[in-house]
C-alpha cells in the first residue's frame, strides 16, 4: 500500500470512527480508544489498543467492538 493510500484509509478511518485514534506502525495498522474501556467494559470484551494487518480487518474489529458497547448500552447501530 503506497503512502497516499494509507493516509486516505486513516483519514476514512478517524471520521468513521471518531471514538479511537488510529495509525501505522512497522505495518500494522493499529485502533487506540480515545477514552480507555471502564472495567465493566472490559469484562464484556472491550479492547483499549486493537492491531490488525489491514484496514479492512481493522474496520471489522472496531466495527465488533462497538457492538458490544451497543449492546451493553441497549443500542443498536
Amino acid at each position: 500500500m503506497t503512502p497516499e493510500e494509507e493516509a486516505l484509509h486513516l483519514g476514512v478511518l478517524d471520521q468513521t470512527f471518531p471514538a479511537w485514534r488510529f495509525t501505522v506502525l512497522d505495518g500494522g495498522w493499529w485502533a487506540t480508544k480515545v477514552d480507555p474501556p471502564t472495567e465493566k467494559e472490559k469484562a464484556l470484551g472491550i479492547h483499549a489498543q486493537i492491531r490488525r494487518d489491514h484496514p479492512h480487518a481493522l474496520v471489522s474489529a472496531i466495527a465488533e467492538q462497538q457492538g458490544i458497547i451497543s449492546a451493553q448500552r441497549g443500542i443498536f447501530v
